[in-house]
């Protein structure tokens, strides 16, 4: 479902591929990786929408900050 709901986002963000992603670009992949993950973030830990969403939301940011970073 992650991977999924990554690879949505990614389609749908309006990013072009080869190019950096803007914050913009950024701040769309974030919002559609939330709205295809809080359910499943729902199920697997019976939190409430909002703090599924919560959850889903700091997940992303916590992947992308991590692909930005240069290697160790």
């Amino acid at each position: 479902m992650i991977r999924d709901s990554l690879n949505f986002a990614w389609a749908n963000c309006g990013g072009v591929p080869d190019q950096p992603l803007t914050a913009e670009h950024l701040e769309k992949l974030k919002e559609l990786f939330a709205d295809r993950a809080t359910p499943w973030w729902k199920h697997v830990t019976g939190l409430n929408d909002t703090a599924a969403r919560q959850l889903a939301l700091a997940y992303i940011s916590h992947v992308l900050t991590v692909a930005q970073s240069p290697p160790v």
